[in-house]
């Protein structure tokens, strides 16, 4: 026995079930319903379908004789309680996003062995996950407009660095290659001079050695500023 449609779209599934899955039906959105498909025992609970969505997966668990325990997963991520007790890990059925369209199987006392039968047709993404989506889809705009202001800003600091490097690198540099000439050459002259001239070449040197030493500590200080905004970028 099978009962499916490409044409109908499930609505709710009706199935009776205790310690295992007694039977079940289907009832599609036009209110037709399939034949009852096992047995009378058990309790009856039904399991409606959002507008807009699909059965997209089967969890179940069998063994050799009866469905011991199912539960179904939808195109809007919803899953039904399990009907029935027994059984352990279950096995998913699934087909490609397809829609369920019936099952098919031998018809007894009880849910027997059953196969899924899918429609040809993709399953359709329901108001809920569209509102999800479209929920999403603003935080990542939000995330992508912040990100992109803060490219600009960086941007901006860039070209403030690049503008600033040539002002007080380049010449700092020279400042300070000349300081060291200057440097060298009173140690030069201090290697040959004595008394009162040593002692006025000594204190050249220190004056100059504080000089070249200020000049080095500034290029320092705006070399740690440009470091620290090349890990911003």
């Amino acid at each position: 026995m099978s009962f499916q449609t490409d044409e109908k779209v499930i609505r709710k599934v009706i199935v009776r079930s205790g310690a295992i899955v007694d039977g079940l039906c289907f009832e599609y959105t036009n209110g037709e319903r399939t034949p009852w498909y096992g047995g009378q025992g058990g309790v009856q609970q039904d399991f409606e379908l959002q507008d807009e969505e699909d059965i997209t997966q089967v969890l179940i668990c069998s063994n050799n004789s009866v469905v011991q325990k199912l539960s179904f997963m939808t195109s809007n991520g919803r899953q039904s309680i399990w009907f029935g007790i027994d059984g352990q890990r279950p096995d998913v059925w699934e087909f490609g996003g397809k829609a369920l369209a019936g099952f098919s199987g031998t018809p007894g006392q009880y849910l027997n062995g059953v196969q899924a039968l899918w429609s040809d047709r993709n399953s359709r993404v329901g108001p809920e996950v569209l509102k999800q989506l479209i929920a999403e889809a603003g935080l990542m705009s939000d995330y992508i407009t912040s990100a992109g202001q803060q490219n600009e800003s960086l941007i901006r600091q860039v070209a403030e660095l690049s503008d600033e490097l040539t002002v007080k690198l380049h010449a700092p540099a020279e400042d300070a290659l000349a300081g060291i000439l200057t440097l060298a050459q009173l140690v030069y002259e201090l290697s040959g001079a004595a008394g009162a001239e040593n002692k006025a070449l000594v204190a050249k040197c220190k004056g100059q050695s504080v000089v070249v030493e200020n000049v080095l500590a500034h290029s320092m200080t705006f070399w740690e500023r440009l470091k620290e905004c090349s890990t911003l970028v």
